[in-house]
């Protein structure tokens, strides 16, 4: 045996129970009582949880933006520290360029991963143009595996023409449409509005897009998703109205998934008015603290099904060019690393079990994207795991951290847990 981990308890698919872990060339070959194991690397687990790798679906390596900044992680270094955070599966988006086939675009991303990423990975397939033969496109991704796409309502050019056919292609394919929900048009005009007032400090960025954009955007999408009965992917849900929108949805009988992210459940619009609150801007932006509390309900009652990253860091310094004009910065802030401990740690306390915090950051994203089964730790199954230290306590300082970033939104901010090590296949990372 190549790896034993001894005590802990473990997730398994049917409960917790406290075992050993004997993994042999990167398969799980004992859940129980492992007894000698020469030769093995042996780690003591006892008041550790072994729990399924997670799964973030949401992630954005090496991303060339409009901006013109490229996302300071590349596959390598982003997927390394998603594993030294317990991260073993990473979902990134092909974006094409304008005019190139989706297939082509595709392929270069897959090819680009494949290289470098250390992690399993797979591929969304973004859709921004409404060529003629977009069926035709979308259906060569297809044909080479690919079973979501993307679109971006807070483009203003996405319409609902675009819309119906992207809900009737994913409806005949049994392909899953994410959604980044906003409204484009209504940003647009808030933000040349804003720009012609002089009010483009940081301040006035949130009322830039504000709840009613991402609600309005959501049941602009469901409507359309309503005549085809196409599953809807709703990602980064930041508000309490958005949320609304979901039930409401979901009530009627619509296929409506939502994910949001540890940014919407832990900090505040609050945090621009900080010094270097413009590091930490992404859209939709932060909320206010009766939108973070609702998120929370959403998570503990199953309104809310995946918790992803949307994991797109960049330097102080791509974002210092922004030069006081919020509409001029790289969105983007860095997560993967972070995406466990912020998750389990709050989710804890706040009454989470480990088997709702594991469906959360795993086995529901990898049932909606076609992954193998994550329910729990198996005999006979892939190692994909990772050791978590419930009582070990952290500061998040980001020069401890592996994002290759130089600040973190939660710099300063207590965490209770840590992954201590994670395992995919015959490998295995150790945070410590």
């Amino acid at each position: 045996m190549d790896l034993v981990i001894r005590g802990a308890r473990v997730l398994t698919p049917l409960g917790m129970k406290r075992a050993d872990i004997a993994v042999e060339r990167g398969t799980v070959v004992r859940v129980g009582e492992v007894g000698e194991a020469e030769g093995a690397r042996v780690v003591d687990g006892r008041g550790k949880v072994v729990l399924p790798g997670v799964v973030d679906p949401h992630v954005h390596m090496e991303l060339a933006t409009a901006s013109g900044h490229v996302s300071s992680d590349d596959f390598a270094s982003g997927s390394r520290a998603g594993l030294l955070g317990g991260v073993t599966a990473l979902g990134d988006f092909a974006y094409p360029r304008k005019g190139e086939r989706l297939v082509r675009a595709l392929r270069a991303r897959r090819d680009a991963a494949r290289v470098r990423c250390l992690a399993r990975f797979f591929i969304h397939v973004a859709v921004s143009e409404n060529p003629s033969d977009l069926e035709e496109q979308m259906s060569e991704c297809a044909e080479e595996g690919t079973v979501s796409f993307k679109v971006h309502m807070n483009d203003a050019s996405v319409d609902r023409a675009l819309l119906d056919r992207l809900c009737r292609f994913c409806a005949e394919r049994e392909c899953v449409l994410m959604v980044h929900a906003e409204d484009g048009p209504a940003i647009a005009r808030a933000q040349a509005r804003l720009a012609a007032e002089g009010k483009t400090a940081l301040a006035h960025y949130p009322g830039s897009r504000p709840p009613e954009c991402e609600a309005r955007a959501i049941d602009l999408v469901m409507s359309v998703a309503a005549r085809y009965r196409a599953r809807i992917y709703i990602v980064h849900l930041s508000s309490a109205r958005g949320l609304d929108a979901v039930r409401r949805h979901r009530g009627a009988g619509a296929r409506v998934f939502a994910e949001t992210c540890p940014q919407y459940l832990l900090l505040t619009e609050e945090k621009y008015s900080g010094p270097d609150g413009f590091c930490s801007t992404c859209c939709p932006p932060f909320r206010g603290d009766a939108d973070r509390e609702a998120l929370w309900g959403g998570l503990a009652d199953g309104s809310i099904d995946a918790v992803a990253t949307d994991h797109c860091p960049f330097t102080r310094a791509q974002k210092g060019e922004w030069g006081g004009d919020f509409t001029r910065l790289p969105f983007g802030i860095p997560g993967v690393e972070t995406l466990a401990p912020l998750l389990f740690g709050e989710g804890r306390r706040r009454g989470l079990t480990y088997e709702r915090l594991a469906a959360l950051s795993s086995a529901n994203a990898a049932g909606i994207f076609g992954l193998p089964p994550r329910a729990g730790i198996e005999e006979g199954k892939s190692a994909d795991f990772f050791l978590y230290d419930p009582g070990a306590a952290r500061t998040i300082d980001h020069a401890a951290l592996h994002m290759r970033c130089d600040f973190s939104p939660y710099q300063g901010m207590r965490v209770a847990g840590w992954p201590e090590m994670t395992a995919l296949g015959g490998g295995a990372w150790f945070s410590g």
